[in-house]
């Protein structure tokens, strides 16, 4: 459906600089969320509490500024293009007709509060936004974070729980006769003395029991780079920590990477595309999935 959207400026025409507001009419939003609920067979309404300023806004004709008309989207990219033209705050059409009347001082105080509600509620937004990618990127990094871990366990490059050990330097030293300050000191300086919690040497066994009895699967697709995307190849490479379990790496893992097991299948329908556009097709140089 087409939407109808307007503007004002923040400073109503004081700071030239601030960006404009943009609002639609409340009917017709009301009628794009009943459209959502026919589909959808939702219940979605304006939220409550939210009129004059945090999400709908009445205007007054006592002479304070008014909305102007931009134009009408039926798309976001339309309605992206209507914002990036929205005229400055001078700008006047020929033609069109000056304010009428003056605003008594109470009506601009009251036109000024419900602009710095909307600005409020505007800015309140893109923090809230800034807060949620921020903690998207942190989740996102501590999963990363922990799956790389998962995968040092699983290879037995990294002890399962480091407190474990602790918990035995601290059961061998109960009976020690140490003060509390020495007590805490001697677990302190035993700590240090073990091995770290991860460890990689490639000329010796992992250091570590496996965690587990885990094996890994990477699956890579290939398909054609034109629609509909044909599926022209499939790689398969497994690893069995089983078959690492007594092996010694080897320089850059030589040893471990001699157990990976690899499959490449090529569909047979669709051997003859190749992709040499976006990227280089190399269905014959296989190389372990």
């Amino acid at each position: 459906m087409a939407l109808s959207s307007f503007y004002i400026y923040r400073s109503a025409g004081v700071d030239p600089s601030q960006p404009p507001l943009f609002l639609v009419p409340t009917a017709q939003f009301e009628h794009f969320l009943r459209s959502i609920n026919r589909t959808l067979g939702t219940n979605l309404t304006i939220p409550q509490g939210t009129a004059n300023g945090g999400f709908q806004v009445t205007f007054d004709n006592d002479g304070t500024p008014r909305p102007r008309y931009l134009g009408r989207s039926t798309s976001k990219e339309m309605s992206s293009d209507l914002r990036n033209a929205a005229p400055p705050s001078y700008y006047k059409l020929d033609g069109e007709p000056d304010a009428t009347g003056t605003p008594s001082q109470r009506s601009l105080h009251a036109f000024k509060a419900k602009i710095e509600l909307m600005t409020q509620a505007q800015r309140g937004k893109k923090l809230a936004n800034k807060e949620k990618q921020k903690i998207e990127r942190i989740a996102k990094q501590q999963s990363w974070n922990h799956g790389i871990k998962r995968v040092q366990r699983y290879l037995g490059l990294r002890e399962a729980s480091h407190e474990d050990r602790m918990a035995a330097i601290r059961k061998s030293l109960e009976n020690s006769g140490l003060g509390w300050g020495d007590y805490e000191a001697a677990v302190k300086a035993a700590g240090a003395m073990l091995q770290p919690s991860a460890d990689f040497d490639p000329e010796r066994l992992a250091p570590y029991d496996q965690e587990g009895s885990v094996v890994f699967i990477s699956v890579d697709v290939e398909a054609y780079e034109r629609p509909p995307g044909q599926i022209t190849e499939i790689g398969i490479a497994t690893l069995d920590t089983e078959d690492i379990k007594n092996l010694i790496p080897g320089k850059g893992g030589a040893e471990w990477l001699n157990k990976i097991r690899t499959r490449h299948f090529r569909i047979e329908e669709h051997k003859h595309l190749n992709n040499t556009e976006f990227v280089s097709g190399c269905a014959d140089r296989f190389e372990f999935g």
